[in-house]
């Protein structure tokens, strides 16, 4: 809906009707969030890209900031769509946070965690 309000208020405007300034006054509140948007938008697209040029050269924010790999090819490069595919198609790695253990120490309370895959009959639960 916010391209489609672009593109009627940018017809407007070039058509020399003054529909642009009847809407704002008779809607604003659907203005104003168009406009909250689009500056959401301008700040988000480019570090969106950055990421993704990144992504494309499986380098780090790090490694772009310091210039490791200014002076010689990154070891870590394949190909585009073979780096995309390493950080958007493998498996998860394990957590190391223990969140639950935490939320129980928080709670003052015990909290059980299954092994079992879900919440089964048959135990496999482990008191916390």
């Amino acid at each position: 809906s916010f391209l489609h309000a672009l593109a009627v208020a940018l017809t407007d405007a070039t058509s020399g009707g003054d529909r642009v300034g009847v809407a704002l006054d008779e809607r604003p509140v659907p203005a104003a969030l168009s406009i909250a948007t689009a500056l959401i938008l301008l700040c988000v697209c480019p570090l969106l890209c950055y990421h993704c040029s990144l992504t494309c050269r499986n380098a780090t924010t790090s490694e772009e900031i310091k210039g490791t790999f200014a002076d010689r090819a990154n070891p870590f490069d394949q190909s585009c769509p073979a780096n995309c595919r390493h950080v958007l198609c493998r498996p998860l790695p394990p957590s190391r946070l223990h969140l639950r253990s935490a939320a129980a120490e928080e709670l003052g309370g015990p909290m059980i965690l299954r092994n079992d895959g879900g919440g089964g009959e048959g135990g496999g639960g482990v008191e916390l």
